[in-house]
């Protein structure tokens, strides 16, 4: 969005479809790493689900927690 440059990916390609999943797992686990590293807290939310239960799960263990 910065750059306004636009790119065309062919999503029919199991090759390219399959690199854009093992990159997104391999970002996922280093932002996972960076957060634990950092004592940060992180709530996982998806978007294709509903929000409320992860919020409502990670300040119920928090609350354990202290």
């Amino acid at each position: 969005a910065e750059t306004g440059e636009t790119m065309l990916v062919d999503t029919s390609s199991r090759r390219v479809r399959e690199a854009f999943r093992q990159n997104a797992i391999r970002r996922q686990a280093e932002l996972e790493r960076l957060f634990r590293s950092t004592g940060v807290d992180h709530i996982p939310i998806r978007t294709d689900r509903p929000y409320l239960d992860p919020i409502v799960r990670f300040f119920r263990l928090r609350a354990r927690r202290m």
